[in-house]
């Protein structure tokens, strides 16, 4: 999770990142570093956008960007107010609102991953490996029928790759 910390000190308020993205649910949230001035009192942040506003519960110390004001482009203004009871006490607001930016994959099906250059390779290899298993398939077969008329003998010499069709040897060639 992106943690957008807001420093607060003696009312000006600064952030390290504005930047948030369209569509997004649950990787953002604003973590605040506040002055000693907020000590003892119950802080609230509430996130502003043309949604409406929403002021979520903390988290672990965070407060998380709620998905509704990231539902469009746009921008998304931040009020911080630390209360006593009912009162409030100290308010201070960021004098830049977040951007929302568009999302290239809003309202899209997630595709197959783009392969590498590699894994074409790999690919491709594989291909060709499973086509040369069939046409040596095939040969076998046409060769099988080639040996059972007698016509011609075959072997495989393995260490140069090479298929090797001769005539029939007589038994008196072998002797």
């Amino acid at each position: 999770m992106k943690v957008h910390k807001i420093k607060v000190r003696d009312r000006t308020v600064s952030c390290d990142d504005l930047e948030l993205v369209q569509g997004t649910q649950g990787v953002d949230a604003v973590g605040l570093d506040l002055d000693p001035e907020w000590t003892g009192l119950e802080v609230t942040v509430t996130f502003a956008a043309a949604a409406g506003n929403y002021t979520p519960a903390r988290d672990g110390g965070v407060w998380p960007v709620p998905w509704e004001v990231l539902k469009e482009t746009g921008e998304v203004e931040v009020g911080i107010e630390g209360r006593r009871g009912t009162d409030v006490l100290k308010s201070v607001r960021m004098p830049w609102p977040f951007r929302v930016r568009p999302s290239l994959t809003v309202g899209q099906l997630p595709s197959d991953p783009t392969v590498s250059d590699l894994q074409a390779l790999v690919l491709e290899a594989k291909e060709l490996k499973a086509q040369i298993a069939q046409t040596v398939a095939d040969a076998r077969a046409v060769l099988g029928e080639i040996e059972d008329y007698a016509i011609a003998e075959w072997s495989v010499d393995a260490r140069v790759h090479r298929l090797l069709v001769g005539p029939v040897k007589s038994r008196k060639d072998d002797a």
